[in-house]
């Protein structure tokens, strides 16, 4: 191997690495400082190149570049032509970028970013340092699942979430319950329930009445109740210790949020329920599709190990 002079300016043939204090663009080069006659490593410090093509700079503010002529950040590195980024030096801890798009790209300052994929279409998981709020972000940019800082509110589908759990869209589950302390013990108790299901997106509503002097009453339902109900059904149980059996009905059906019902006798108390299907445009959007064929990715699995039907001894002969 050739040794290299201790300094070197203008052009030359050589293909060895050459440690040069003004590296040229014309050889492997290992340069200090700018280069008088290619502007390679213009911003005082060491770099690499291979030809005429700059590799790798450690610049002057401390600030490791590769692929780049201007670090940004106190790592930064893209493939192909370096893009510029996008991001100033209080911003970043390290950028890595491929090919004029944010490959993965890690932030710092303000928010503590990592970005995964294009930053366009890729998907984001953000740490807002002053808030403490968590994101993971869908490609549009729109939060898939947030984690409120201050209240430690969960969001899916939504990055203002206002109770403990809000979703925007259908949750699905093999079994829904609640869970709360056992009012009776509860330091030492809970108590357990489970949700009603339906073949239908059902709302129940209920409620209790007394007839006026001719034995009718009206029930008022809520204003909204005709905006996201149809497919009325109705129950009707007479609350009453007399000795005579009372007759009821409904004397006319649900119209502008009221319904009537009659007793054969005054002032009878009656327990009533109602329900209806819902009609909104999220459900006509998205209706419930109560059977259906499992797709490649399920086909021949279970949701639910339990679902598996009980094995049965061979009949003898």
């Amino acid at each position: 191997m050739k040794n290299a002079p201790n300094s070197f300016t203008g052009s030359n043939n050589f293909t060895l690495p050459l440690l040069l204090s003004n590296g040229t663009g014309a050889a492997p080069a290992i340069a200090f400082s700018g280069d008088p006659d290619t502007g390679l490593f213009s911003n005082n410090g060491l770099g690499f190149s291979v030809g005429s093509s700059q590799k790798m700079i450690l610049d002057s503010n401390g600030r490791l570049g590769i692929n780049v002529a201007s670090p940004a950040a106190p790592l930064h590195i893209t493939a192909g032509t370096p893009s510029g980024g996008t991001f100033s030096t209080t911003q970043c801890d390290s950028l890595i970028d491929s090919t004029g798009q944010t490959g993965l790209q890690i932030i710092g300052g303000t928010h503590s970013n990592i970005f995964l994929g294009p930053f366009a279409t890729g998907y984001q998981i953000i740490q807002h340092v002053s808030s403490g709020s968590f994101f993971i972000n869908g490609p549009s940019g729109s939060a898939a699942i947030m984690i409120e800082g201050g209240t430690q509110d969960v969001g899916m589908g939504t990055n203002v979430p206002t109770t403990a759990l809000q979703v925007i869209g259908t949750i699905t589950g093999s079994a829904k319950n609640f869970l709360i302390d056992d009012p009776r013990d509860p330091y030492n108790s809970f108590l357990r329930h489970g949700c009603v299901e339906s073949d239908e997106y059902k709302n129940v509503y209920d409620g209790v009445i007394t007839t006026d002097a001719r034995g009718f009453a009206t029930v008022t339902l809520p204003d909204w109740f005709d905006a996201i109900n149809e497919k009325f059904r109705y129950q009707l149980t007479v609350l009453d210790d007399g000795e005579e059996f009372v007759h009821y009905k409904v004397t006319r059906e649900i119209q502008n949020n009221q319904f009537t019902i009659r007793t054969s006798q005054p002032k009878i108390k009656v327990s009533w329920q109602v329900t209806g299907v819902r009609k909104d445009a999220y459900v006509k959007a998205n209706p419930l599709i109560v059977e259906e064929a499992k797709g490649k990715d399920w086909k021949g699995k279970l949701l639910n190990e339990e679902s598996a039907p009980a094995k049965t001894k061979p009949a003898k002969r």
